[in-house]
């Protein structure tokens, strides 16, 4: 099956580095493109996308959507992070995520005007402390 990126692509950059092929291309927060010469039509992008923005050759996306005016992002759920900074690295946006040492070893916090709403973060967090939400843009 082959993909391809709709308008709603908010140019997080995940499905780009992702893909094993190399397929995906764009520039960061711009929409991104995929050669179907080089998609092997795996669909690691098309299960990764946050916003619903890969379709596959059927016309379907993977049911995410963000209601107009609207944009998703991150917030983490301080009384469940443990500090181990493993959404850190994997945030696409580089100052979308910090860390904040406190009395107990510290948490991860989220600048939500910086965020993209990719779910990178919310993918590898290991307790589950990183929830999405959408929120007025």
């Amino acid at each position: 099956m082959k993909y391809t990126i709709s308008k709603e692509c908010i140019g997080c950059t995940l499905c780009a580095r992702k893909c094993p092929s190399g397929a995906i291309t764009g520039e960061k927060k711009l929409q991104h493109s995929i050669d179907p010469d080089k998609c092997e039509g795996c669909g690691t992008c098309f299960g990764l996308c946050s916003r619903g923005a890969i379709f596959d050759s059927n016309g379907k996306n993977n049911g995410r959507s963000v209601k107009k005016n609207m944009k998703l992002v991150a917030f983490i759920d301080e009384s469940i992070c443990v500090g181990c900074r493993n959404c850190l690295p994997n945030c696409t946006e580089a100052f979308a995520l910090d860390f904040n040492k406190g009395f107990f070893g510290g948490h991860c916090e989220v600048d939500v005007s910086s965020c993209l709403g990719c779910r990178s973060c919310f993918n590898i967090c290991p307790n589950s402390a990183i929830s999405m939400k959408e929120v007025k843009k």
